[in-house]
Order: structure tokens, then sequence, then C-alpha cells
């Protein structure tokens, strides 16, 4: 929490408060569903974290017999995520309504059906084993959120027609099919490639005949000399597809795309810590079984020399 928490009646009262607006919003969302209605809360605005997710909720579903469900997440984007693999009865939540429900769920002492979907969500302490002796981004999720096995396999999102929609998008933005390299230099939780670096990159594309472009949302800028482009998230597989090639800092995009058959270059900070390992330890898209043919750098400013030449390589 980010007051001082002590036993004054202001706090009791704001606390109490917290509680009734959970169970206001947990009656809400429940209304018209069965007693044995599950909900789902994905408290976290990160988009990797739905696409693991989805990943294995449609086999949980089916292994726990659970036929009724709501599915809570806090941003249109998660939604978008969820969309991709099937998720019925998707609703958006605002943030500070998520966590009142949790909390309800932690502080009632009665099974009330919710399910959180973290792995370490509102000061639990098995944030702290992230990293530890290999427990990467995968199998905090596998482990300790659904509960698999390693033999569980992965529920890739099912394959859509999205041809139109695409064509329109690359129509709309002049990309070229096959030739446009997506730049994703924004990330919620790692770090910011440098603007030298990215301009770099944006030159040595442009002299040879590559449409280059910035996956922007919301709030975001395009790097100089690019296009900002949007595309829904629900169709970012099969537009990376037709793009041809993705260069970008880890982030959940990368999660969403990895089985993408574009050319992928996934950037690190290089002694990066998170929690008990390096980002890459932890992140690595190798390393969580989503992918094999991605290109991923460690970055540090003093090996800015080598990591362009290994970029540009793979644009090559």
């Amino acid at each position: 929490m980010n007051f001082k928490i002590d036993d004054s009646l202001f706090i009791f009262a704001y606390i109490t408060a917290t509680k009734l607006r959970g169970l206001y919003w947990y009656r809400k969302i429940t209304r018209g569903h069965s007693k044995e209605c599950k909900i789902f809360i994905a408290p976290y605005t990160g988009i990797g974290d739905i696409y693991l997710t989805g990943l294995f909720f449609n086999e949980y579903v089916r292994r726990n017999g659970i036929t009724d469900y709501v599915f809570a997440v806090v941003s249109n984007a998660c939604s978008k995520v969820a969309e991709m693999f099937d998720i019925r009865n998707v609703v958006v939540l605002p943030p500070k309504v998520s966590d009142d429900i949790i909390s309800l769920e932690h502080s009632t002492g009665q099974n009330l059906n919710i399910i959180t979907l973290n792995d370490g969500w509102m000061g639990d302490p098995l944030q702290w084993l992230r990293g530890y002796k290999g427990l990467n981004f995968e199998r905090m999720f596998r482990y300790f959120v659904f509960g698999f096995e390693d033999s569980v396999p992965y529920e890739l999102p099912p394959h859509k027609d999205y041809g139109k929609e695409i064509d329109d998008l690359f129509e709309k933005y002049e990309l070229i099919k096959g030739k446009t390299v997506v730049l994703s230099p924004y990330s919620n939780t790692l770090f910011d490639l440098p603007d030298d670096v990215l301009e770099t990159i944006v030159d040595y594309c442009n002299k040879r005949g590559y449409a280059v472009c910035t996956n922007c949302a919301g709030k975001e800028k395009p790097v100089a000399g690019t296009k900002a482009v949007f595309f829904p998230l629900n169709q970012a597989i099969w537009f990376m597809d037709v793009a041809g090639y993705f260069v970008g800092v880890r982030s959940g995009l990368c999660d969403v795309i990895s089985s993408s058959s574009c050319k992928k270059v996934v950037l690190y900070e290089k002694d990066g810590l998170f929690y008990k390992s390096s980002q890459f330890e932890y992140f690595s898209l190798k390393k969580m079984g989503l992918c094999d043919d991605a290109a991923e750098i460690e970055y540090r400013d003093d090996l800015k020399d080598d990591c362009l030449r290994e970029i540009l390589g793979v644009l090559n």
C-alpha cells in the first residue's frame, strides 16, 4: 500500500469501503450467471500476461469442468488478446476495482470462486520465486497460476482469416508486404532502446527499400523517420506474418507475435535484473518455449556496435 497503515478509524473505514466496492462489483459482474460461476481476474495491464494465460486457459477450463465463468481484465488491449483465444464473457474493469475484488477474496474467509491470473499480485510472496532456479515467466504461470505439469502443451491461438483487414492496413499505411520492418521500442516492464540505435536501424532499412513503421498505441510517438502504425492485437500475428520483420525491446507484444513466421529481433537490457534472474533468463522467448527462431540480443551501451551488427544482419 502507498500510505501508512495503522489501526485508526480512518484506515478501518477506508479498507471497509474497498471491500464493499469489491462486493458490489463482484455481484454486478456475476449477475445472470450460475452460483458455480468462476471469476477469473487478470489484474495486470501487461498483454504478455494475458497471452500466457490464453495458452493454458481453455485446457484449465476443460480439466476443471468449468462451464460458466467471467474473464475480467483491466484494459481494452488485454481484452483483444483474450479474444485471440476465443475466451468468452470478457469484461474490462478499472484496475482499482479488480484489486478490490481480489482483496475481497483474500479477506472474507469464504470461497467466492475468484481466481487471480497472476503469479504474485498484491504483495503475494510468491513473486520472489521469479527467476529462482530457472522459474521463468512461463513456468511461473504454468506451475503457480494453473498448477500444470511440464507435459501440458500450449494451445496456440486458432488461425483466423484477417486477410481483408490486413490488406486494408497495408494500403492505409502504404506498407510493403514481405518487406516491412515494424519497430516496437516501448515496454511497460523492461527498458527502452536509445534513440540513436533506433535511428540507425531506420536509416539502414530506408536505404534498402524497406518500409519502416513504429507500432504505437495511445500517446506513444513513432521513431524519427517512421510512420506511426496501429494494428489490433487480435490481428497482430497475421499482420506480422505479412510484414516480414520485427525489431523490438522485450514487451508483451513479443509474446503475442511469438508464433508469427516473421523474422524477429528481440532486445533485452544486459545486466538488467528481474527479481532472482536477469531479464533475458526470465523472459527469453526461447527459454519459455514460445519460439526458436527469434534473434534475442542483450543490449548495453558499450556493446552498441556489436548489437547493431547483429540486428542489421537479420534485416539483411
